[in-house]
């Protein structure tokens, strides 16, 4: 329920800010770090026209290991920048980045591979970790 209301938040504020809603991207990956098993989940909410849109994110730690854990805590929010649009004909990623406590966090997702993998990077939490997954 916190999801869906977090989610009517954003494309409300994209609405009756001007802007129009293009896509809607979610991802969820387990990762190591810290010498445990944590999960991160984002939503991408973009304009594809423009470039512009909101990242949402969060991790939590995953004890069990599970593949798809129960979901819990709060997101963190900032507006995304995309820096190359996707293409399927050129093969080129979606890519962008947002700032998040002075850290640029960057976010890459091949939307013309069947399988749309992404590459989420956060150093202000895991300085090392490129986290890997697929979109949902």
């Amino acid at each position: 329920m916190r999801l869906f209301i977090i989610l009517v938040g954003i494309i409300s504020g994209l609405l009756f800010t001007g802007n129009a809603v293009g896509e809607t991207l979610k991802g969820q990956s387990n990762y190591q770090h810290l010498n445990a098993t944590w999960t991160v989940e984002f939503i991408l909410v973009y304009d594809p026209d423009t470039g512009k849109g909101t990242l949402s994110w969060r991790h939590f730690p995953n004890r069990d290991n599970e593949k798809s854990p129960k979901i819990q805590g709060d997101f963190y929010e900032a507006p995304f920048v995309m820096t190359q649009r996707p293409s399927a004909d050129e093969g080129s990623s979606l890519f962008g980045y947002v700032v998040h406590r002075g850290t640029p966090l960057t976010l890459r997702i091949d939307l013309w591979e069947k399988s749309k993998p992404f590459f989420f990077h956060d150093p202000w939490w895991a300085k090392s970790v490129v986290i890997q997954g697929e979109i949902q």
